[in-house]
């Protein structure tokens, strides 16, 4: 009867054990970053220490309760019966958040994560529980002077373009490092990530007082990308060589009622006629890999509009000629005066001469000898007018239905800069980058 006895208690013992480790495995997706869009390489890329003594089990343990969650304004509330919040402990991150009954399956007694179909490319399954990331620090970023670099004419690259201390080259004492916003390493790292086959290269203006690893945490988590580069600009080596190598820019900009939007203007597109690639505003969140999309593409903003913050010019063919048309147009018609005469308003006027079409809805691939002219849907699924919508967490199902196939987002911050994103909310913005940049968005506090 002993011997039963011991039998009968071995067998349970194993079985549980089997049991926990089948949790066990469960459990590597439980963090919300993990599960929406914070991988195994940004644990990797993203090096920190954790004041904590929590007991690590092999790096990574489970523990199930129900208990009071702490919300993001201190506020205590004792989570009701029909949800269960698991705590996920690894040595890189840790963080609570509640799982609804909906989601899990308690087969076999345990409680087991439901995992949605993973597709990297898709903004779809975005936790909309409550989540706040674990803060991570001491983040190592590389030397400047490993990661900086031009572009190379006829390279896989994405371009973005910081334009303001162009004019005004002093930096605030208390801003060292590279001074970027949060949103704007947000995009960045959007770039970075969703296309890890492209160089993503961030040409500057401002000067950079200290080292590079002086700068904001959320700046270096950019830096973690191995495609990343920094290009700081030189205005007489940039315009060196180049149909505006004799026009006075700096008199033009300093004439202008916006100056850093039209330098920016000015920049984007004599930058693709020297290199070609991909120039992005650093208002567009890139939810998924561009390659399908190839080169030579402009998007439309509106019936009325080409935009100027997504542009694709190859260094060589119908692209490179779309870019010397607006090279041209920037030299002969510029002017200050107006907000969208040197972005939007160029490339729309150039297309249309170039396409022989007297409104943008005739514009079109054919009528454009192959250059591209994308629908709205693929970077600006969301209007102006309704940008209020990527904060508004009571309509976010119906946000994030609308942007799920768009390859990437134009959040319109010349409209939205001042509306405050929650990071753990339900705001379509907030939902956003927990996936397309993770990195940042852990270490971005309470807010961006």
């Amino acid at each position: 009867m002993g011997k039963l006895s011991a039998l009968a208690v071995i067998t349970l013992m194993s079985l549980f054990m089997f049991l926990w480790y089948q949790e066990y495995i469960q459990s590597v997706c439980v963090s919300t970053m993990l599960c929406s869009g914070y991988t195994q390489a940004d644990e990797i890329g993203i090096l920190h220490t954790q004041d904590t003594n929590i007991h690590h089990l092999n790096n990574s343990g489970t523990i199930f309760q129900n208990k009071s969650i702490q919300h993001l304004d201190n506020t205590s509330k004792t989570v009701p019966d029909n949800v269960n919040t698991k705590e996920h402990v690894s040595e890189n991150y840790i963080q609570t958040r509640i799982i609804p009954r909906s989601e899990t399956n308690t087969s076999g007694g345990m409680l087991k994560r439901i995992r949605p179909e993973e597709d990297p490319n898709k903004i779809q399954d975005l936790f909309k529980a409550t989540h706040r990331p674990s803060p991570v620090r001491n983040i190592t970023v590389p030397k400047m002077t490993s990661i900086e670099i031009e572009p190379t004419a006829g390279d896989k690259h994405i371009i973005f373009i910081e334009t303001r201390c162009l004019l005004d080259e002093s930096q605030s004492r208390s801003d060292p490092g590279l001074s970027l916003h949060k949103r704007q390493a947000c995009v960045i790292e959007s770039a970075a990530k969703m296309n890890p086959d492209y160089k993503v290269y961030l040409l500057y203006s401002c000067p950079i007082s200290g080292r590079l690893d002086d700068s904001s945490e959320y700046v270096k988590t950019i830096f973690t990308y191995p495609n990343v580069k920094l290009w700081k600009l030189n205005i007489a080596r940039h315009f060196s060589e180049t149909p505006l190598e004799k026009w006075d820019f700096r008199a033009a900009i300093k004439s202008s009622e916006w100056p850093n939007e039209h330098s920016s203007d000015v920049l984007r597109f004599l930058t693709l006629w020297k290199y070609g690639g991909t120039y992005l505003d650093l208002d567009v969140v890139i939810l998924k890999s561009l390659d399908k999309l190839g080169t030579d593409y402009v998007g439309v903003e509106s019936q009325d509009s080409i935009a100027s913050c997504v542009l694709s010019f190859a260094s060589s063919g119908i692209g490179h000629a779309v870019a010397e048309r607006c090279v041209d147009e920037l030299l002969t018609n510029f002017r200050g005066n107006i907000w969208t005469h040197n972005g939007p308003g160029l490339i729309t006027r150039v297309l249309l001469k170039m396409c022989h079409s007297q409104i943008v809805p005739q514009l079109s691939t054919s009528r454009c000898k192959g250059f591209r002219i994308l629908s709205d849907k693929e970077f600006f699924p969301i209007p102006y007018q309704n940008w209020e919508l990527f904060f508004n967490s009571s309509a976010s199902d119906e946000t994030m239905e609308i942007i799920k196939d768009s390859f990437g987002v134009h959040v319109w911050n010349k409209l939205s800069k001042n509306s405050e994103i929650i990071v753990g909310s339900n705001q379509p913005y907030s939902l956003m980058a927990a996936r397309a940049c993770p990195r940042m968005y852990s270490v971005a506090g309470h807010d961006f």
